[in-house]
């Protein structure tokens, strides 16, 4: 799977390049060959929300990618930063040093696990509840809860922490019957 996300990020500015999957209905030396879509990253803004997705992403593609210069990447950096990140790395001249500088404040903002947790919590407390037992409204509902649940253990906060408080909030999200 890194592989072929690095594989991604080099072609990201041509034309899909072929990947090569074994075939089911082929004996295991003959393969198939598909064409992969265009790999687009998303850019960051400074949303603490979407911090941890950007920094996995832009770090499996580009950062990790040893065939891309420090001072390449800096410059892909810069391309998928906008609003407050971009704010933060305004200024800084396309230096090696100056890659790294910028990496570790944007990842001082806006990867402090504390921020993100408060984020997540902030998020759970603000989401819109169901308006009638419409199981779509409803699915709604469970789904943002269980992202901002998921993202609050991926950032280790401790579920005996949050239970007593989460479960009076998710429960005031839902329609009474």
């Amino acid at each position: 799977d890194e592989a072929l996300l690095q594989d991604a990020a080099r072609g990201a500015q041509n034309a899909p390049q072929p990947a090569v999957i074994p075939s089911a209905a082929q004996p295991a030396s003959s393969v198939a060959t598909i064409k992969l879509p265009k790999f687009e990253m998303a850019s960051f803004g400074g949303n603490p929300l979407e911090w941890q997705h950007f920094w996995d992403v832009y770090k499996t593609a580009i950062h990790n990618n040893t065939a891309i210069s420090p001072i390449e990447k800096f410059s892909y950096l810069i391309g998928y930063l906008r609003d407050d990140a971009l704010n933060l790395a305004r200024g800084y001249e396309l230096t090696e040093d100056n890659y790294k500088q910028v990496i570790g404040a944007l990842q001082d903002r806006f990867g402090d696990k504390q921020r993100a947790q408060f984020a997540h919590f902030q998020a759970l407390i603000s989401i819109e509840p169901a308006k009638s037992n419409n199981l779509t409204d409803v699915q709604r509902v469970y789904d943002e809860c269980e992202l901002h649940i998921r993202s609050l253990v991926a950032l280790e906060f401790e579920e005996s922490t949050y239970a007593v408080v989460f479960v009076p909030i998710i429960l005031s999200k839902l329609p009474v019957y």
